[in-house]
């Protein structure tokens, strides 16, 4: 090959570099990337650590009518029931950017009833305990996952960019999807005592299994 032809070559190549860099920055800017949420992902029963808060979900459950204090909220679908624990590990935390994510990416927010928990805080080293309602459709049960962090949860998450949220995948397999939506369970709904609870749980409502042998601890084993 001539010296001109070498010479071509290398200002085709470079030409074609510079056209591919071109055409990145166009399809993925650097932007979008530097804005998004930090996402740390989960389980049922694992505690996710993010940099201000350790969440863990305790488990789901799910129920076509909640009451509290004789006040009856009936599901239009049915309510996924999502009892968390949130910990600040730095200053006092709230909560706002709480949703559940389904299988097709839509957004649901928890349902502002029967006193389920909609945004709620503690200050660092207390126990948050919620307990968040979520009225979905029969086609979002199925691989729902739970989201939740302090800043709002926009359509577009663009109140927590650059922020940190945790995602927990619920273990919703078709199989218990669908039996969650069968199930014409009454979930019944209480304060608990504490300044660290917000709500406390009592049933009967249909359980999601969960995804991993918690097991108990060192000193529950030594006292049994």
């Amino acid at each position: 090959m001539t010296r001109a032809r070498v010479a071509v070559a290398r200002a085709t190549a470079v030409a074609a570099a510079v056209a591919a860099g071109t055409a990145i920055t166009v399809l993925a800017p650097p932007d979008l990337a530097v804005d998004a949420p930090f996402v740390s992902e989960g389980v049922v029963g694992a505690t996710v650590s993010l940099d201000y808060a350790d969440v863990t979900v305790r488990q789901v459950r799910a129920a076509d009518s909640i009451v509290a204090f004789g006040d009856v909220a009936a599901a239009a679908g049915t309510f996924l029931v999502v009892d968390v624990t949130a910990r600040p590990t730095r200053e006092t935390t709230q909560f706002l950017g709480v949703e559940v994510v389904d299988g097709e990416g839509r957004l649901y927010e928890p349902a502002d009833r029967a006193e389920c928990s909609s945004s709620s805080d503690a200050p660092a080293g207390v126990d948050l305990d919620a307990v968040y309602c979520f009225d979905l459709p029969k086609d979002a049960l199925e691989g729902a996952r739970f989201r939740i962090g302090r800043g709002v949860a926009h359509s577009d998450h663009s109140g927590q960019r650059r922020d940190a949220v945790a995602l927990v995948d619920l273990g919703l397999d078709p199989a218990t999807a669908g039996r969650l939506w069968d199930a014409e369970d009454v979930l019944e709904l209480q304060y608990g005592e504490g300044a660290s609870t917000v709500l406390v749980p009592s049933g009967p409502a249909t359980p999601v299994p969960l995804p991993v042998d918690l097991g108990g601890t060192d000193d529950e084993e030594a006292g049994s």
